[in-house]
């Protein structure tokens, strides 16, 4: 590192090593219930996994005061690699002799292995500027490249970024003659990113087969693309962050405008090709939301002070280009509802039966009952912070969630065994009074005449309000500690905590609509199975600084 007066130069060196090895044994004896009605009875598998992973960052820094002091200036540019190797492989069999585990003994043998490397390389360079703390801006662009695009590993891709924020109070004294306003920057910020293809998606792969008792290759039914590119995202975002009162209300707007292009989707072939599909780039998506923020200090006292943060936000996503036919992905089938992707809709649509004529067009294709979106209309928080007696802190977190359609088929499977809590009931809106409401339920879905849902599995459409977070800390007078512990230990907190403690709900197909049993999936996550609530946990904390 070098200091002058007004420069300095720094060169920053990171880097990092993991390394994971791991091994399962899964051993299922012939005369385990599970395996008498098998025809291979006796089932043993032998895993190994291994991943190694590796990174390094090299950037140079450098800063500059110019103008008098006014203009600060900060340049950095640099490399970035990242190597992942994974390894895994296993040995199955099955029709193993009695008292065996040995899975090369079973008269049926599976065996499967996966080879996965690869590497990404960047390049960046940014530019910041400071002016008197009025102008704020930074440009900047990295350049990007990896073995799991179709290139070879030999084109770069650029991805720049443009912000710019105007601090206007700092113009002039007008703010200091108002009293009221503190801050008001109008920013706006561009930026581009990128998400790479699934390892393996250039390339046509074997898959290990048995011929004649011994073991073979066979090209698989998914057909490589080696001019896969990475999908491409560009956002626009401007906001305004406004202060008043010496900052004692704050709050922050923001709309955003965010454009994916090139999004990786499935080609399917005709049968007659022997191939079932390969992956190319696609579509094109737009999102378009809006986030709006207010904090304030409502008490603010020697002994009580208290923050109220209140956060507003929804997003709106469609689809504006695909070049392969529309399809349904995700769920379990279009009699419970599945995601569909077609352009000028959202993809986080939800269709399903029946099959319906347009009446604005009686010669148009049928198309799908539209269930709802996945996406709620809007989203809302409330975060909470109290400080009392100066050494108690109470903190809350309040989510709400509004009208989202959930995929569930926790209560088919209720209704199917007779459990549902109204099975036999009769205060189901649209029965026919004939029969109980769980068989009913199971020949009834989409839109009735008047274009309202039917009583039956779908739309469940939700909403929900939880309580996130809360917790309540005691810190120890600093007096206490000086003449408890003598100086020794600088700083005692006690407290406890607890994650969502409550739960408020109209959803009744299932026990919580944002589980999902498909995790977090861009397409499809949204769908409940009998899947347990979040877990409510309460901790206790004892924290010692010395």
């Amino acid at each position: 590192m070098i200091n002058k007066e007004n420069t300095s130069l720094s060169l920053k060196v990171n880097g990092g090593l993991d390394y994971q090895s791991g091994f399962a044994f899964i051993y299922l004896p012939t005369d385990l219930q599970s395996q008498r009605a098998e025809a291979n009875p006796g089932f043993a598998q032998d895993t190994r996994t291994e991943v190694y992973n590796s990174n390094i960052q090299v950037a140079a820094v450098f800063t500059q005061l110019a103008m008098g002091g006014k203009l600060n200036l900060t340049t950095s540019a640099g490399a970035v690699r990242l190597h992942r190797d994974f390894r895994y492989n296993y040995t199955r069999g099955r029709n193993l002799p009695v008292g065996v585990q040995n899975p090369s003994r079973g008269g049926v043998q599976q065996l499967g292995t996966e080879y996965q490397l690869n590497t990404d390389v960047g390049i960046f360079a940014q530019q910041e500027a400071n002016y008197d703390d009025k102008i704020i801006g930074t440009v900047g662009i990295r350049f990007d490249k990896s073995t799991l695009n179709g290139d070879n590993f030999n084109k770069f891709y650029a991805f720049p970024k443009a912000s710019l924020a105007l601090n206007l109070t700092r113009f002039g004294d007008w703010a200091t003659k108002s009293g009221i306003i503190s801050q008001l920057k109008p920013r706006i910020a561009y930026g581009a990113t990128a998400g790479l293809p699934n390892w393996g998606t250039p390339y046509s792969q074997l898959d290990i087969t048995g011929i004649g008792g011994l073991s073979g290759l066979q090209p698989l039914t998914t057909l490589g693309n080696p001019q896969i590119k990475p999908e491409r995202a560009t956002e626009l975002e401007y906001g305004l962050d406004l202060g008043l009162f010496n900052n004692r209300v704050t709050a922050e707007f923001t709309l955003y405008n965010k454009k994916v292009v090139d999004l990786i989707q499935p080609l399917n072939f005709a049968p007659t090709t022997g191939l079932v599909s390969t992956n190319i780039n696609a579509a094109d998506l737009v999102n378009k939301g809006l986030e709006l923020t207010i904090g304030a200090e409502v008490i603010r006292s020697r002994n009580v002070t208290w923050f109220v943060q209140p956060i507003f936000w929804y997003n709106r996503s469609e689809i504006t280009r695909l070049t392969i036919p529309e399809r349904l992905t995700g769920g379990f089938g279009a009699t419970f509802g599945q995601w569909r992707v077609k352009e000028g809709y959202s993809p986080t649509q939800i269709v399903g039966q029946p099959r319906i004529l347009p009446t604005t067009d009686p010669n148009y294709a049928s198309s799908w009952t539209v269930y709802g979106d996945q996406q709620p209309k809007y989203e809302l928080s409330l975060n909470q912070r109290i400080t009392f007696f100066k050494n108690f802190e109470f903190s809350a977190l309040l989510h709400y969630r509004n009208r989202f359609t959930v995929v569930s088929l926790q209560r088919v499977l209720f209704d199917e065994g007779g459990n549902t809590s109204d099975w036999n009931g009769t205060t189901e809106t649209g029965n026919d009074g004939k029969q109980p409401n769980g068989i009913y339920r199971q020949n009834v879905n989409g839109l009735d005449e008047s274009g309202k849902p039917k009583p039956g599995y779908n739309p469940s459409v939700a909403s929900f309000l939880k309580l996130r977070e809360v917790s309540l800390y005691y810190r120890v007078p600093k007096a206490v500690l000086n003449s408890a512990f003598r100086n020794v230990v600088q700083g005692i907190r006690v407290g406890v905590s607890g994650t969502n403690l409550l739960r408020w709900t109209d959803y009744k197909a299932g026990y919580d609509p944002e589980n999902s049993n498909f995790g977090s999936l861009a397409l499809g996550s949204g769908v409940d199975i009998g899947s347990a609530p979040l877990a409510r946990r309460m901790m206790f904390h004892v924290a010692i600084d010395l």
